[in-house]
């Protein structure tokens, strides 16, 4: 189970950095000066930073339960 549990984590771990990694390469193309590429943006910010806070939370989990279960 421990081995199943943290190779999950970690899976998931991987699919939240490609998507940041895709939101971050979308940042880097110029947008157009018109309010749908503003609003479009805007919502890949908003995107970005819930990825990243998910990324944050996968780590705070994979840390805990190495805490948890390091003496077992």
């Amino acid at each position: 189970m421990e081995k199943k549990f943290i190779d999950y984590m970690y899976e998931q771990r991987a699919l939240v950095q490609a998507d940041i990694d895709r939101l971050v390469e979308i940042q880097k193309q110029p947008i157009n000066s018109d309010d749908d590429s503003k609003s479009i943006m805007y919502e890949k910010e908003a995107e970005l930073r819930t990825r990243r806070s998910q990324i944050q939370g996968i780590n705070h989990t994979i840390q805990k339960y190495f805490d948890t279960h390091k003496n077992k």
